[in-house]
């Protein structure tokens, strides 16, 4: 897919959400990798429109004109010159799994791989692009066994994005799911790193092993549920007044919505740790949701869980220090595409 960039030094990775638009550049010095330059707008605070129609798993835009615009917004308002993006595509406009397959040659893993998307992806073939990478060899009953990590993505939706950077004079150097960018950012040798996205529409759970991406599952409960108080209702005393209803009911929302989304993500982890006899080494929590303080106090107390921090590993001025903790778990994703453009430089 890529075509390299005349800067082969700086990566563009752009993280188009449910409500916001978060941009970042990166830069490769000899020394480490360094920040560059950064943006976040919303969609709405910048034309005045919705940025997408309700999630129907093709990822469709209300507007991409109106994306574009907010894109080119953030990158004049962060003097960002860079040209070759990389785009991330949502989980809920993506599916990726992963299986073993006997180990063979080149020329029939295409055809084995094809036969195993027919039984796996939940749409037809025609209306998909595949992509694919093997990953570990292990042996099963005598027979060397090859892993692949298979991902399926809707023609609409790269259709999609592909129009958002024409519109927005960017070329897009490849396109990649939200979970591949944050094992880039949070993945570990030899240990299996957790990580929940806490987004305005959904909460993604990500489990990652050795650095790759090993499953995903969407939960229904996400900042907006936070934001707007109605998702569960509180058993409330009609005796007392309105005032003292009023100044406990949010916090008893808040509250109920922490322990319930904790729960949901105990028993994804538990079913994985069964099925995969693996234990979990770490649990992070990513996404506008993660500033939240029930959410990242039950999770801390339930978990251990940290708050993400995808700029702790590079380079960045000092005058941001003191603003890191609140924006930084809103760029995980846009980081990991800005990675994943360094790489594909190499």
């Amino acid at each position: 897919m890529a075509l390299f960039s005349k800067d082969p030094k700086k990566s563009l990775g752009i993280d188009v959400g449910t409500t916001s638009i978060k941009v970042v550049e990166l830069l490769q010095k000899e020394e480490g990798i360094s920040l560059n330059n950064y943006g976040i707008a919303s969609v709405k605070d910048i034309t005045g429109k919705k940025m997408r129609t309700k999630s129907d798993g093709t990822g469709a835009f209300t507007s991409l004109t109106a994306i574009a615009e907010t894109v080119e917004a953030i990158l004049k308002e962060a003097k960002i010159k860079s040209k070759r993006s990389v785009f991330s595509i949502p989980d809920h406009s993506s599916f990726f799994t992963s299986f073993r397959v006997p180990k063979m040659k080149k020329s029939e893993v295409e055809s084995a791989i094809q036969f195993q998307a027919r039984q796996r992806v939940p749409l037809p073939l025609n209306e998909v692009t595949l992509d694919w990478q093997l990953t570990n060899v292990s042996e099963k009953n005598g027979e060397e066994m090859v892993e692949v990590l298979l991902l399926a993505v809707p023609n609409d939706a790269i259709r999609s994005y592909r129009g958002i950077a024409q519109k927005a004079g960017l070329e897009v150097g490849s396109l990649d799911a939200g979970a591949f960018g944050l094992a880039r950012v949070y993945g570990e040798d030899g240990k299996t790193i957790v990580v929940v996205d806490v987004g305005d529409q959904t909460t993604t759970v990500n489990i990652i092993e050795n650095e790759i991406p090993k499953y995903s599952h969407a939960l229904d409960i996400a900042g907006k549920d936070f934001t707007e108080g109605i998702a569960i209702l509180p058993e409330v005393d009609y005796n007392e007044n309105e005032e003292e209803i009023a100044s406990r009911v949010p916090r008893k929302i808040r509250k109920s919505l922490s322990e319930d989304l904790v729960n949901k993500v105990k028993e994804v982890c538990e079913n994985y740790q069964r099925e995969s006899e693996k234990e979990i080494d770490r649990v992070i929590i990513t996404g506008g949701g993660a500033n939240l303080e029930d959410v990242r106090d039950h999770f801390s107390e339930n978990f251990s869980a940290s708050v993400a921090d995808p700029f702790e590993k590079l380079i960045y001025p000092d005058v941001l220090e003191p603003i890191t903790d609140e924006i930084s778990p809103l760029f995980s994703v846009a980081i990991g595409m800005a990675l994943q453009g360094l790489k594909d430089k190499k």
